[in-house]
C-alpha cells in the first residue's frame, strides 16, 4: 500500500517537472506529531512537499508526504495561497486531502483524511524560506471518534531550480 502511495506521490512530482512551471519549491520539515497531547504516540515528524506557486494565483497546488518515527504515513494534495505582510514575511494556509496509514503510531480512525496548517516564513533575499508550521490532521468527522492529531515544525523551503542548479 505504501508503494503505491509512493509512486502517486512521484507521479504527482513528475507531471509537475514535465509542465514546465518556473515557480516550483521544495519544502522540508521536521518536527513533532501529536504535539498537544504529550506522551501520548508524541513522536518526530518529517516532511517532504512540493510546491508550485505564482504570486497572482489565489490557490495555489501542493502535494507532499509525511513520515513519523512511528511508522505512520500521510500522502497528501491540495492547496495553498501566500500572504506577503511584507516583502520577507509571509503567512501561508494550506489544506489538503490525503491518505494514512497509521504504521505503529495514532489510529486516526479512516486512511482519508484532512490537513490544515498554517505556516509563517522569512523569505530570504536568494528565494530560500524558512518559518514554522502548525497543522491539524483529523477525518472531519466523517467517523466518529474524530480523534485527530496536531503537529509542529521547522520548515525550510527552497527554489526547486536551485536545488537542480546544485548538482
Amino acid at each position: 500500500m505504501i508503494k503505491k502511495k509512493l509512486f502517486f506521490v512521484l507521479i504527482l512530482l513528475v507531471t509537475d517537472l514535465a509542465l514546465g512551471q518556473n515557480s516550483q519549491s521544495i519544502a522540508i520539515s521536521v518536527g513533532k506529531f501529536n504535539v498537544l497531547r504529550i506522551n501520548e504516540f508524541t513522536t518526530s515528524e518529517w516532511r517532504v512537499e512540493l510546491r508550485s506557486a505564482k504570486r497572482n494565483n489565489v490557490l495555489n497546488p501542493f502535494g507532499g508526504v509525511m513520515f513519523n518515527s512511528d511508522g505512520a504515513s500521510l500522502f497528501y494534495m491540495g492547496f495553498l495561497h501566500d500572504f506577503y505582510l511584507t516583502d520577507h514575511i509571509i503567512f501561508t494556509p494550506s489544506f489538503a486531502p490525503g491518505f494514512y496509514s497509521r504504521g505503529n503510531s495514532k489510529d486516526l480512525s479512516l486512511a482519508l483524511e484532512f490537513r490544515s496548517q498554517l505556516e509563517l516564513t522569512y523569505h530570504f533575499e536568494n528565494e530560500s524560506r524558512l518559518g514554522i508550521s502548525f497543522n491539524h490532521i483529523s477525518n472531519g468527522g466523517l467517523r466518529l471518534p474524530n480523534l485527530g492529531v496536531e503537529s509542529f515544525a521547522l520548515t525550510y523551503i527552497l527554489p526547486l531550480s536551485t536545488l537542480l542548479n546544485s548538482f
